[in-house]
């Protein structure tokens, strides 16, 4: 009932730019305030203000403050996740530059022992090769 008084007030808001949280209120099933007709005619001046805000006014700003709050920490969320994100592809970036660096020196490394096999191999072959021209010889 409350949810259709405000839907009903937000509604009449938008339509004439002027917030009245009266409005509609016997449509939504809410009991009125006679009294207040009542005292109007008899105004006496005072020190308090004229109007209180009212309470659909007040919830609409309290929504507004709550939306704008929820807001700002997602953006911070945001912001933190973005920097958190940032920091771990900087450490994964350096991770994979060693990862690239240790592969090559091993790869190098593998190389540099089969040129020393394939060396090897060459000196015995030159061995046999002489060995085999001074039996012929």
């Amino acid at each position: 009932m409350v949810e259709a008084h405000a839907r009903n007030v937000q509604a009449h808001e938008e339509k004439t730019g002027v917030l009245d949280g009266t409005v509609g209120l016997a449509k939504s099933g809410i009991a009125t305030d006679d009294k207040k007709e009542k005292e109007e005619g008899e105004k006496m001046e005072t020190d308090e203000p004229a109007k209180k805000p009212d309470d659909a006014a007040v919830e609409h700003a309290a929504k507004v403050a709550v939306s704008e709050n929820v807001q700002a920490a997602a953006a911070a969320a945001l912001a933190a996740a973005a920097v958190k994100a940032k920091h771990l592809a900087t450490i994964e970036e350096r991770r994979i530059k060693s990862l690239v660096a240790q592969l090559v020196e091993t790869q190098m490394k593998k190389l540099e022992m089969k040129l020393r096999h394939f060396d090897e191999l060459e000196q015995i072959m030159d061995k046999e090769r002489e060995a085999v021209s001074f039996s012929f010889f």
